[in-house]
């Protein structure tokens, strides 16, 4: 059905359509959305993108964030993008997985291995903190991560987790003085190959 002006309509869009148009459209520039139930268009000025809508239903995210996280370790995001630029080169094509190890002294491991060619390399930084009795290792998909923390604007970002096979929540450091704060990256553990 077409939705009328003023009329909550719920729908996805396509990711690339997402970045098209962040491409495209112009900032504060009149822009007219049309929906209909698989098809939309966006106009400005001279500009008209059309495209159909994702079947099917969203997932419910926020019965997949984890209600209680005990472990909160605070770090610097560009410390850590560095960190991980200079490891995912060394980690399993296949997999692009790393593994975060945090330990009791206040310190992060980044890492990157595939142990099919026996290649790794890793990276030490410092992380606030962390509040385990024992060291602990999460394995994540590099580039995924790389992604999350391109998209937070922050100096430093906080890492939320539980345990090394519960999702793991990523979003700006409060203290920070983001207006991002209500910002997540929600990621799922990879099984680590210990």
């Amino acid at each position: 059905h077409d939705a009328n002006i003023g009329e909550a309509m719920e729908c996805m869009i396509p990711r690339k359509v997402c970045a098209v148009m962040q491409k495209a459209l112009k900032p504060a520039t009149e822009t007219y959305l049309m929906a209909e139930d698989r098809l939309c268009s966006v106009e400005q000025e001279n500009m008209v993108l059309k495209f159909r809508f994702i079947e099917g239903k969203y997932v419910k995210y926020k019965t997949v964030i984890p209600d209680t996280q005990p472990h909160c370790v605070i770090v610097e995001r560009k410390a850590l993008m560095d960190a991980l630029r200079a490891v995912i080169p060394f980690a399993n094509d296949s997999s692009n997985m790393v593994v975060l190890d945090f330990d009791c002294d206040n310190k992060l491991v980044v890492a990157g291995r595939d142990y099919d060619l026996s290649l790794g390399a890793s990276r030490d930084m410092p992380a606030e903190n962390y509040n385990g009795t024992e060291p602990m290792s999460i394995g994540l998909k590099g580039g995924t991560l790389l992604n999350v923390l391109g998209k937070i604007s922050g100096s430093k970002v906080s890492i939320n987790f539980d345990t090394a096979d519960r999702a793991v929540v990523i979003k700006p450091h409060a203290a920070d003085g983001n207006d991002e704060a209500k910002m997540l990256g929600l990621m799922m553990p990879m099984l680590l190959n210990d």
